[in-house]
């Protein structure tokens, strides 16, 4: 567990070791940027290095910028503190997440679905803690998983402590989306931000550390769209199976039973939130449903931009490129619409994120999609 182990990051990087050399550390970060780009990965080794007895001095890596002005810090990797976060059982690491709820003593809390992160976990898991003594005589560290899903009273709730932190107290919060935070929060953290990573890379890293088909491994990385965490998800859970068969059920569909498609649709996203629990067991159902249900959107999205570059002879690499024939049969069909079906798609994600019922939102959209090329079924109702 290296601070290094973040590649393609230099500017987050310069960030923080700029920081850590002046010895100004700021007491909250906001780590921004697409999900699995590294922002986790950062935050538990930033986490480990402010809670290290013996920080040490290491060389930059080549390509990130930093300079001979700036030396680089990490943590030694070897004192009790380092041994305890790799062990993922440092006392004083407080990973808060909208999960968390599940835990809480308020019986009502626990009972709620836990969409967001409501103040009420906010102020137990974090707040309190925060105002206490360290466990280990040092720092403390909250990292604050999907942070722009906080509550507008947990945001409001957070900025005292964000305003006056206990004495060692460091708040990092990893957010995708930083128009979700209130700007009394952007100004009370310094920002850290983080881009896609290099298609390249993505599918090197595929290739290298699975037994993974050479095909598999290119859709993997061209859907993820440069997000490697993303794209390990996608590999673990067989998603390049799983694409093929909904895209040339897609494809052959008739146009009528509009029932049946929306169900293939939603039996797929059944199925990969079925792995996705597996591997990620403190997740709801329903979150989980609704993660498997954006990943099939998106593979279905993917197939329609591929049909928009096959139309302007573009060069950039399809997503689909296993699946020429789907290609293909989409182009006929849809020739000058893919954009429009593409914008449906959107919204029938919005709608999901919106608690909208799956299967209504499945059957519309498939309406809608037919309804493009003159062939609109009959109304699922």
């Amino acid at each position: 567990m290296r601070i290094t182990d973040v590649q393609h990051q230099e500017r987050a990087h310069r960030v923080l070791q700029r920081a850590l050399g002046s010895n100004r550390m700021p007491h909250a970060y906001i780590f921004h940027g697409p999900p699995g780009v590294g922002k986790g990965m950062m935050a538990l080794r930033l986490a480990r290095l402010l809670l290290c007895d013996e920080p040490v001095s290491i060389d930059s890596p080549g390509g990130a910028g930093s300079g001979a002005a700036i030396a680089w810090r990490d943590a030694c990797g070897r004192c009790r503190n380092c041994e305890l976060v790799e062990a993922g059982t440092h006392p004083d690491l407080h990973l808060i997440s909208k999960e968390l709820h599940q835990h809480h003593p308020d019986p009502s809390v626990r009972q709620r679905k836990g969409l967001d992160l409501s103040v009420e976990v906010i102020r137990h898991f974090l707040i309190e803690p925060s105002g206490k003594r360290s466990a280990c005589g040092g720092a403390k560290v909250f990292v604050i998983q999907e942070a722009e899903r906080m509550t507008l009273a947990a945001q409001n709730a957070l900025l005292k402590t964000l305003e006056e932190p206990p004495s060692g107290t460091f708040l990092i919060l990893l957010v995708e989306q930083l128009e979700q935070l209130m700007p009394t929060i952007l100004s009370r953290s310094q920002q850290a931000a983080f881009c896609a990573l290099p298609r390249e890379f993505v599918h090197e890293v595929l290739t290298g550390d699975r037994t993974l088909p050479g095909e598999a491994a290119r859709f993997c990385a061209a859907l993820s769209d440069g997000r490697l965490g993303v794209a390990t998800e996608y590999a673990e859970d067989d998603l390049f199976a799983l694409k093929r068969q909904v895209l040339n059920e897609w494809v052959g569909y008739d146009g009528r039973a509009p029932t049946e498609l929306a169900r293939t649709l939603e039996d797929a996203s059944r199925e990969l939130a079925k792995r996705q629990r597996q591997r990620n067991p403190q997740w709801s159902q329903g979150d989980a449903m609704r993660r498997g249900l954006r990943t099939i959107l998106s593979v279905l999205a993917g197939a329609y931009r591929d049909c928009l570059l096959a139309g302007c002879g573009g060069q950039i690499e399809m997503i689909h490129a296993d699946q020429p024939e789907v290609i293909d049969g989409l182009t006929a069909r849809w020739s000058g619409r893919a954009a429009d079906v593409i914008e449906l798609i959107g919204h029938a994600e919005r709608q999901i994120e919106q608690n909208v019922n799956p299967t209504l939102a499945l059957e519309s959209l498939v309406v809608r999609a037919w309804a493009q090329h003159g062939k609109a079924p009959a109304s699922a109702g």
